[in-house]
């Protein structure tokens, strides 16, 4: 498990094996309340930039699209956790 912290954005990943390879999970929590939660499985392996960075980047445009989070929260998510 890893936690993502900015400001009064919080998300939680997980790693989980499945029965035909893995997923990565991700919570987004905004000042404490669960927003929303999303998923990506693999089959074999990842070739991101570091762990979780594709469950981070489609749970946070999922909350851009339905504005759940302040948009200043979105960018500065954007710019402190996925532009490593």
């Amino acid at each position: 498990m890893q936690i993502f912290k900015c400001g009064k954005t919080t998300v939680v990943c997980k790693f989980e094996s499945t029965r035909n390879g893995f997923r990565h999970t991700a919570e987004l929590f905004y000042d404490l309340r669960h927003i929303c939660s999303d998923k990506v499985c693999y089959l074999n392996r990842t070739w991101e930039g570091f762990e979780f960075k594709t469950v981070l980047q489609k749970l946070i445009d999922k909350a851009e699209v339905h504005n759940w989070i302040p948009k200043r929260q979105i960018t500065n998510f954007r710019k402190k956790i996925l532009c490593r």
